[in-house]
């Protein structure tokens, strides 16, 4: 009987977080998403990328997987920014991470010892915004809207 409980939950938590996240806000950088929102979405994207991913190697069409996950690029970031603005921060605390990978990228083929220094630049980016993302977001109206 508790089993049945915690699937409905489960269930209604990945509605409402993941499906209905991906659906309403695909593209909105606007406004807050609290620590629940963001981890559920986090949970929802990384499931469905993997069930993807293992159906696309089932039947050997990768095309399938990369389609999925590019299409989880666009509500990915924005969900991060929503969370970033839910802590009283601007979206371009992004940088940190995009910016030493992308130049990672570009360095990799000339300069290897350059594009390690900006892999270990985007690695304590990346670090430093999990742990904001997993900071209390700020209980009080801020410059992107009420409390999520």
């Amino acid at each position: 009987m508790q089993t049945t409980t915690f699937i409905e939950k489960l269930k209604t938590h990945f509605m409402r977080y993941g499906y209905e996240t991906f659906k309403e806000h695909y593209a909105d950088f606007k406004g807050r998403t609290g620590r629940a929102g963001f981890w559920y979405f986090q949970l929802y994207m990384f499931i469905t990328v993997f069930v993807f991913s293992f159906i696309s190697g089932l039947f050997n069409m990768p095309i399938l997987s990369l389609l999925v996950s590019i299409a989880f690029i666009l509500p990915g970031l924005s969900i991060s920014v929503r969370r970033l603005h839910d802590t009283g921060r601007c979206w371009y605390w992004m940088l940190m991470s995009i910016v030493p990978g992308i130049l990672s990228a570009v360095f990799a083929t000339s300069a290897s010892s350059l594009a390690l220094i900006f892999y270990y630049l985007q690695l304590a980016g990346n670090i430093y915004l999990l742990v904001l993302f997993c900071q209390k977001g700020e209980n009080k109206e801020n410059a992107w809207g009420k409390a999520a």
